[in-house]
């Protein structure tokens, strides 16, 4: 039943489109009501129903009573769905008050005029133009609302807008920017084009109005082209090239402009060429900005110049001094110590020998106290002494060379509790005396460092060459450690002054020094010690004018006399006391006296000991070198070495070069006779 009256709805409204029906029933609130649809206003329903407008009729309520194809696009809805439907559903809400007052003024019969949205199904909203005309019929208003898509119009009124925009921007920039066609003439240009050029642009030809010359760099940004006079700019966009910070000049009246040259090809939609934009910067106050910094770099550089020419004689002059401090300071310690050295400790030896030499017989016990007081007094003072002498200059660093030095000096940390084990990599090691200075101090104030802050009781000494004339010394422990910053290699810092000073110093000297830590993995430092070559110490052949022989002349009457003994000492006193000392026992006879190692090695190819007695420390040459050259060339001789020093190293190194018999002149009173008489008896 409801498909066969669906059936005759679908008919109905195709015969009201085709023109075959003439009136229609309705079924109203007030009863049945005939409207009649006349044959004659067939082609105008069929005009209305396709003119490119949409077109709505409906009635004060909003339904819709007819509404043509145009229309159903619209609100994408089908032309059968539209009749019956309020016309408010296809409204978008903020204008549906708007519509209604515009259909509810029944006197505007020519009606009214605005823009809606409509609400199409499954689409975005539609802006449209809206003309309504409302009649009366009946007693009943129907109104027909004629609508026009806005979607064109918008498009367009946007374009025109865009177009105005880029014009005011293109017109207000402050760069000189033209359009040109491919003819090369102007068809837009910017304010500051023709004020670049003092006149208008407009509709003129481009390469009338601007002619280029090279500029004085004549180079792009990029560095990849130059400008060449008679260039046609405009040829060159249009065919396809891209100019990008071309650094150009402008001639304009009687003064020129450098400019940055900029082009590009205008395209189309479809990417085909239409004409060229061209930019033109005006960069004179760049120019003149970049000529001032670089006067102002110019004269700059000269300063820094002269100022790092000043500093530099500056921290010469200041290395210059620090080492002649050091060297200063160095050589009046050596001094101090060689005074209390060749002096006071020479004395104190000698009044223990000649206490020595008293004759004991009538003694008291009271005056034996005495003398053994007096004797102990100048034990403790010679203890003192070479104590002093140690710290203020160390011998051993003089008459034997850097390694011994370090041996000793790690025997001194010894007694802080700090082990100090000294490795020698390389055999034969010697320094200039400055650079030894050097290395022990630095080394020392090195070990001292890591007994104030390492916290450990152990540390390595290494010495290696790694270069003919280079030292490598390191320094080494296993203890806090640091981490290595900017701040820790910042030497001038407080608590930074040791590190500060021996940087300065191994500079000065042409080397570097070398950092190595780790938090809680210890500290490594390496010093790079240059040194220039220097000739080693060597034998004089030339007979020393101050050899001193003792005894009778005959050499035979000597030997029945007893054991013949040579004495090697640079003090007088002390050789007098070690004289007095042998010469009371019946068979000792002191044959001679020797100053120093070379005289030594004379007097022993002269007057051809029964042993000798050779002091360590002497000028020219040591007793350790005198000892070694002796028993190369006598091996059977018998040598007791003697020493203020009480050092474990220098004992070592006299056993090794040849010595039979060690003694320090602390002892020498009761050792050195017995010492005598068991060496020269033991030998063949």
């Amino acid at each position: 039943m409801l498909q066969q009256r669906l059936k005759e709805a679908e008919d109905t409204l195709q015969a009201i489109r085709e023109g075959g029906v003439d009136a229609l029933i309705v079924e109203t609130g007030e009863g049945d009501q005939v409207f009649t649809l006349r044959s004659a206003d067939y082609p105008y329903r069929l005009i209305i129903d396709n003119m490119i407008q949409g077109a709505v009729i409906f009635d004060d309520a909003g339904i819709i009573f007819y509404a043509n194809a145009t229309f159903a696009r619209m609100v994408n809805h089908s032309h059968q769905e539209l009749f019956g439907y309020s016309l408010d559903s296809f409204i978008d809400e903020e204008d549906r008050e708007f519509f209604r007052t515009l259909t509810s003024s029944h006197s505007h019969s020519a009606g009214g005029t605005g823009t809606i949205r409509l609400v199409p199904k499954d689409r975005h909203d539609l802006a449209v133009f809206v003309g309504l005309v409302s009649i009366k019929i009946d007693n009943q208003y129907l109104h027909c609302a004629i609508l026009t898509d806005l979607t064109e119009q918008k498009k367009y009124d946007r374009a025109l807008v865009e177009e105005k925009f880029s014009r005011m921007i293109l017109e207000q920039t402050g760069e000189a920017v033209v359009v040109c066609e491919p003819s090369g003439r102007i068809i837009r240009s910017s304010r500051a084009t023709d004020r670049l050029v003092q006149q208008s642009t407009l509709h003129t030809w481009f390469h009338e109005k601007f002619k280029f010359l090279p500029s004085i760099t004549g180079m792009a940004a990029c560095g990849s082209e130059s400008w060449s006079a008679g260039r046609n700019v405009i040829e060159d966009v249009i065919g396809g090239r891209t100019l990008h910070g071309l650094e150009v000049t402008l001639q304009v009246a009687n003064r020129t402009v450098p400019l940055l040259l900029s082009g590009r090809p205008l395209l189309d939609e479809h990417e085909n060429t239409i004409g060229a934009i061209i930019t033109m910067v005006d960069i004179t106050e760049q120019k003149q900005a970049e000529q001032a910094l670089k006067d102002l770099n110019d004269s700059l550089e000269q300063r820094i110049v002269n100022r790092t020419r000043d500093l530099l004689s500056y921290q010469k002059h200041l290395r210059e001094m620090t080492s002649e401090l050091v060297v200063t300071e160095q050589r009046e310690r050596r001094r101090l110590a060689n005074e209390l050295h060749d002096y006071l400790a020479q004395l104190i030896v000698v009044c223990r020998m000649k206490l020595a030499q008293l004759n004991r017989a009538g003694w008291t016990p009271e005056l034996k106290t005495n003398i053994e007081d007096i004797d102990k007094i100048l034990t403790d003072s010679l203890e003192y002494t070479r104590t002093l002498i140690a710290e203020l200059s160390p011998s051993i660093l003089y008459e034997l060379g850097i390694v011994p030095a370090l041996f000793w000096l790690g025997g001194q940390f010894e007694r802080h509790n700090l082990h100090v084990d000294v490795r020698e990599e390389d055999k034969d090691i010697s320094l200039p005396e400055d650079h030894a200075i050097f290395v022990f101090q630095a080394v020392r104030e090195l070990l001292f460092n890591i007994l104030k802050h390492a916290d450990t009781k152990h540390a390595t000494i290494s010495l290696k060459k790694t270069a003919p004339h280079e030292l490598q010394v390191k320094v080494k422990d296993a203890g806090r450690g640091f981490h290595i910053s900017s701040e820790s290699q910042d030497f001038a810092r407080p608590g930074k002054f040791g590190l500060f000073s021996i940087r300065e110093r191994v500079e000065a000297l042409g080397g570097e020094i070398q950092i190595e830590a780790k938090q809680g993995e210890g500290t490594c430092i390496t010093l790079h010690v240059p040194y220039d070559s220097f000739p080693p110490s060597e034998l004089s052949d030339s007979r020393s004018g101050n050899l001193i022989f003792m005894g009778s002349s005959s050499s035979t009457t000597a030997r029945e006399k007893g054991i013949r003994i040579l004495l090697v000492d640079d003090h007088a006193l002390v050789r007098q006391g070690m004289r007095g000392l042998l010469e009371v026992q019946p068979d000792f006879l002191v044959v001679g006296e020797a100053q120093n190692g070379l005289e030594a090695i004379e007097s022993t190819r002269t007057l051809h000991p029964d042993i000798i007695v050779m002091d360590v420390n002497m000028p020219k040459m040591n007793g350790i070198e005198a000892t070694r050259n002796i028993v190369r060339e006598f091996p059977s001789m018998p040598i007791i070495g003697l020493s203020v020093q009480e050092d474990k190293h220098v004992q070592g190194l006299m056993l090794e070069a040849g010595a039979s018999l060690y003694l320090t002149k602390n002892g020498i009173a009761s050792q050195l006779v017995d010492g005598i008489r068991r060496l020269v008896l033991s030998s063949p």
